[in-house]
């Protein structure tokens, strides 16, 4: 089972997945902040990563590409005002990697789409900052709003995966018809690393895949089969 991966997802806005109708500063609306700069250059993202000690950012008008199979460990954060895009090679076994302690999306971050899903192997990790390595380092985001409530800037905590006012597109292959099982018997949270479903998976399921429970207040990540 091919999956696309957030280690963690902390805070989604309701603009940023496109949705339209009703929104407007009076509600916290935020727009992309590139929106009116159409990309006019494209470069691989190793093009951008510098020995700073400041966040990578991929500007307005900028395509950045990241590679195939490659591992970009971003130390101090990773900043998407333009757009990123992912390699993809379906017949590959390589995995791409991208470790930063925070990725925050004010444009465009795409693996795949409904009409061409990505098929290779993909993952993100959150990890933590390098210049604070003994406290929590929170990523705070300015935004001006008429609306009181929201004109100030916003805390999202650390190791946060943040689309704000821009899109992510994350759609990997189906993988047929079964997906998703029923649990043989209840499972306590803590209790096991062990369960049973219902049904024959065998030919779904292979070896290094990995299941998520869901529970009827949180989920829990479970590791491969």
């Amino acid at each position: 089972m091919k999956i696309l991966s957030a280690v963690a997802i902390l805070a989604f806005l309701p603009q940023s997945f496109g949705l339209q109708g009703g929104f407007d500063d009076d509600y916290g609306h935020v727009k992309p902040i590139c929106a009116d700069k159409p990309i006019t250059k494209t470069v691989n993202l190793d093009q951008l990563v510098d020995d700073s000690n400041n966040p990578v950012t991929v500007p307005c008008g900028f395509r950045a590409i990241a590679e195939h199979g490659s591992t970009y460990n971003i130390t101090n954060g990773l900043e998407v005002l333009g757009e990123l895009t992912f390699e993809d090679k379906s017949n590959s076994d390589k995995e791409t990697i991208l470790e930063a302690p925070y990725i925050l999306v004010r444009g465009h971050l795409q693996a795949g789409t409904i009409d061409q899903p990505f098929e290779s192997k993909l993952r993100f990790v959150l990890t933590e900052f390098k210049n604070f390595p003994n406290t929590h380092h929170n990523l705070t985001v300015d935004h001006d709003s008429s609306n009181t409530f929201f004109n100030h800037p916003h805390n999202f905590g650390d190791k946060a995966f943040v689309v704000f006012g821009g899109t992510v597109s994350l759609y990997g292959p189906p993988e047929g018809e079964k997906i998703t099982a029923q649990l043989g018997k209840s499972v306590k949270r803590g209790g096991t690393n062990k369960f049973n479903v219902k049904g024959d998976w065998s030919k779904y399921w292979k070896s290094g895949d990995h299941i998520v429970m869901t529970g009827t207040t949180d989920y829990t990540e479970v590791g491969g089969t």
